[in-house]
């Protein structure tokens, strides 16, 4: 789609910001809903719930970046709450989601690249809303959110616009396939039932390719657009098995195209906020943006979003505006996690969640500033099946450092990388926020302890497999799927061979 201009948008839009407070322990009972009076639909609010896929918080003019292009996404955190400290529940996309749709940790929902699907074990929000009486939508750019890995559960219409003939659909001049498709369902709604919905936008996302301006914005002039072209098609394995890796300045030009891409999702995002302001939502609309991992560009010799739980991949951006303008420009420096949107958002509406979950509701007070977050990657098996078992044996030096599981503990500015393969870090962050100095001497302390239990206290009776898993070396998403098209979205994004 190119780019229309005329990007004079979020100008009226009235917004609060709130504050936060940790949830007590929800009920552990499992169910689908809880049994409790619901307030009338006039008092609960629409609720918008926008994924800005791969998108990290410090590439916004929100979070700081004075070279962004994001004056759509900017205007909304002058018109929001924004949360300068949320972390992410792991560094891609599958688990990520299944922590916010569920509120669970991915050691217990266990969508990790080991598994590569969402059991039914813990409900959904989009199925939680849809129990108590919310319209609820999905759609969905990137093929990982999807109905093969589960995370379409829930969503009555799930619109699957990683499909070129479904996106194509949606089309129109000056437009965006998300707010275009949006509008076409708001519009066909038979009730006035108060709405549930999820946006993916994939922008962001592998391969980097802006449609113009953008693409000429992003490119510096000594870069021809055969350079540019290049590096985009590069694949992450290249950077670990090519003899040098990645150039520095194919990473460069990389990162430029990611910036760019950016730019294009906030044009992209104002055409949402136009679409919602000009059909009235706004005013009866609470809209979260947010992200699921980042993007790594050479920091710790590292690309794309395996391998790793270092800020750039953790670090997500975190907007609420709520309908009625209350607090908008707020800025919370509490620390919060995606997956506590789960309690949140259902609070807003008056629902409790029946299961247990790991989140906590952030909307009602600040979270406890004393809390560990935690960050999961798990036995990266998904990345490995791609590769022929004789090109792993033969880069086996290059590739053994990255066979392990790992899990990220954050409390305050303190941060403890636990690996599998004993090759544990601790960073403190606030001297050292690029993770440049691990400061880790032995196994004490209290992220260390915390780390000693984490499997018996939230595990959920889950069973953990050895590691390498059985059948390491293949088990990609090839397994759950004979969906041709499907499969050639994955391939692009890069999760497929």
């Amino acid at each position: 789609m190119r780019y229309s201009g005329g990007m004079g948008i979020l100008r009226h839009i009235a917004v609060f910001g709130f504050s936060l407070a940790l949830l007590a322990a929800c009920s552990p009972e499992k169910g689908r809903e809880s049994e409790r009076d619901l307030p009338d639909d006039a008092s609960r609010p629409n609720i918008l719930l926008v994924v800005l896929d791969t998108v990290r918080a410090d590439r916004l003019g929100a979070y700081g970046d004075a070279r962004a292009q994001t004056p759509n996404l900017d205007a909304f955190a002058h018109a929001a709450t924004l949360f300068e400290n949320c972390m992410s529940s792991s560094c891609w996309t599958l688990p990520a989601h299944a922590s916010l749709f569920t509120g669970m940790l991915p050691i217990a929902h266990q969508a990790t690249q080991e598994t590569l699907r969402l059991s039914d074990k813990f409900p959904t929000l989009a199925e939680i809303f849809a129990a108590h009486g919310y319209s609820v939508y999905g759609a969905s750019a990137n093929a990982v959110v999807s109905r093969t890995n589960g995370l379409d559960r829930g969503f009555p219409h799930f619109e699957e616009l990683y499909r070129s003939e479904v996106e194509n659909s949606h089309r129109l001049p000056g437009r965006h396939p998300h707010d275009v498709a949006l509008e076409k369902w708001l519009s066909g709604r038979e009730d006035d039932r108060p709405f549930f919905a999820f946006l993916n936008f994939i922008e962001a996302h592998t391969p980097y390719w802006p449609p113009e301006p953008f693409l000429s914005r992003a490119l510096l002039p000594q870069w021809t657009l055969q350079q540019g072209r290049a590096a985009s098609l590069q694949k992450t394995r290249d950077h670990y098995l090519l003899p040098e890796g990645l150039s520095d300045e194919t990473i460069h030009i990389m990162s430029r195209l990611y910036d760019g891409e950016i730019a294009y999702l906030d044009w992209a995002f104002g055409k949402l906020a136009e679409m919602l302001e000009a059909h009235g939502f706004l005013d009866d609309t609470l809209i979260v943006v947010t992200s699921d991992h980042g993007e790594q560009f050479g920091e710790h010799d590292l690309v794309s979003h395996s391998f790793s739980l270092y800020e750039p991949l953790i670090d997500i951006p975190l907007m609420v505006r709520w309908p009625d303008g209350r607090n908008a420009g707020t800025r919370r420096a509490d620390p919060v996690h995606l997956m506590d949107l789960f309690p949140s958002l259902l609070k807003v509406a008056g629902i409790r969640p029946a299961a247990a979950i790991h989140g906590v509701d952030i909307f009602t007070g600040p979270a406890d500033g004393d809390r560990i977050r935690v960050a999961e990657y798990y036995y990266p098996r998904q990345m490995f099946s791609m590769l022929d078992p004789a090109l792993v044996a033969t880069n086996l030096n290059r590739l053994a450092p990255f066979m392990q599981r790992l899990r990220a503990f954050r409390q305050g500015s303190q941060k403890f990388i636990w690996s599998s393969d004993g090759r544990h870090e601790l960073f403190e962050l606030s001297n050292d926020p690029g993770e440049s100095h691990s400061v880790f001497e032995g196994e004490n302390g209290a992220l260390w302890k915390f780390n000693e239990r984490f499997a018996e206290r939230f595990a959920e009776g889950a069973d953990l497999t050895p590691v390498p898993p059985k059948g390491w070396a293949g088990g990609g998403f090839e397994e759950n799927t004979d969906d041709l098209e499907l499969l050639e979205r994955l391939r692009a994004l890069g999760y497929v061979d």
